[in-house]
């Protein structure tokens, strides 16, 4: 059998489901939406299509791993994000990535060293570190004149090592900024754009920066974006963030932050250890399990909001240990298993609690459930 077509309708292909496998060409419906890792483990595959999609399609890691065989990918509308080392080692020549893509893992192109022609989408955001590393097509790319390499609407790397600092101003339209981004050069200043939508992990990270102003519209800041950014003191998360994993790990300067965040994603996390004042938008509908690390004795301020808005507050969400006083706000509040663990003081509820011991899974807000308090 030298070729395959997968039916319409299938969703899921599972971890190494065609290894060993010896067909050499293979199509994929637009009805799927997640290929798993090592899919093609050993394989001999040389042709891949993927039909046009409704949207969503997750490649995993290593799907097509070391595939030197594999020179030709065709891909349509409907693939949503490419996981870590998915085409490493590849034979592939050319790419055409489609609209709709919006996340390109570390290492996924990595030593296609044949790849001489990339076509990226408008909708890229997130680009991950050596993702194309060691091929001709990136050794071809250069920096603009104001010293930042682009990969479409990602700022890759800033290429300015100018000894007194630089002074990073990135431009309309740009969606991302790579991990590792200013990694061997000083930056002193960042300025977003309003179309910035992802932040990748360390791409800041030790940076002289004083401060920070996060755009409305940023959904994405990954793991320790601006750790060790020690001259921060004060920082605001905007209420279009989605998720956060660490941003501001040993920013020992940070005092003070406002979480803005409407609807903060499960294993969102902050530590910032020096944190004394820490204040809930009233706009916040999520405190996720675990959320907030501090080291200091911390003072968490909620605003004032609609006695008829929702707030869950996930299990240990905050650290009650390093807390001497809370005031919760007058609002619908669903309390997570273990919500108020460690708590050992007096605190006040004033509004209506509508579940107690739930999961973020079985948050409902019913009013059937509700019990004054």
């Amino acid at each position: 059998m030298e070729s395959i077509v997968l039916p319409n309708g299938l969703e899921t292909i599972g971890n190494r489901a065609f290894r060993g496998c010896n067909f050499t060409s293979i199509t994929f419906p637009g009805s799927l939406k997640y290929i798993g890792s090592e899919v093609f483990y050993s394989n001999d595959l040389a042709s891949v299509t993927f039909a046009k999609g409704g949207g969503g399609l997750k490649i995993g890691e290593k799907a097509f791993y070391h595939l030197w065989s594999l020179k030709s990918v065709v891909f349509n509308e409907g693939v949503e994000s490419i996981g870590e080392y998915a085409f490493y080692g590849c034979g592939l020549e050319t790419i055409v990535l489609p609209e709709g893509l919006k996340s390109i893992g570390e290492y996924a192109f990595y030593s296609c060293s044949n790849l001489s022609s990339v076509i990226l989408p408008n909708t890229l955001e997130y680009i991950g570190a050596c993702a194309f590393f060691y091929t001709e097509w990136a050794e071809s790319q250069v920096a603009d004149d104001d010293g930042i390499l682009y990969y479409g609407n990602v700022a890759m790397k800033c290429t300015d090592k100018s000894e007194s600092g630089v002074a990073i101003k990135f431009k309309d339209g740009t969606l991302g900024v790579a991990d590792y981004f200013g990694s061997g050069t000083t930056i002193t200043s960042v300025e977003f754009p309003s179309s910035m939508r992802h932040i990748g992990s360390y791409a800041f990270s030790g940076q002289g920066i004083t401060s920070l102003v996060l755009n409305d519209g940023l959904e994405v800041i990954e793991r320790d974006a601006f750790a060790k950014c020690n001259s921060l003191t004060n920082v605001v998360i905007p209420e279009s963030v989605k998720r956060m994993i660490y941003p501001f790990t040993d920013c020992d300067g940070i005092v003070l932050m406002t979480i803005n965040a409407k609807n903060l994603s499960e294993d969102s996390r902050l530590r910032v250890v020096n944190l004394t004042k820490l204040t809930i938008g009233s706009e916040v509908q999520v405190l996720p399990d675990n959320f907030v690390d501090a080291s200091n004795s911390l003072r968490v301020i909620f605003e004032d909001r609609s006695p008829e808005s929702s707030l869950y507050i996930g299990t240990t969400s905050l650290p009650y240990s390093n807390m001497t006083s809370l005031k919760l706000p007058n609002c619908r509040i669903a309390l997570g298993k273990e919500a108020l663990k460690d708590v050992k003081f007096q605190f006040e509820i004033p509004g209506v609690i509508t579940e107690i011991g739930t999961t973020r899974s079985e948050e409902r807000f019913s009013r059937n459930a509700e019990t004054d308090l």
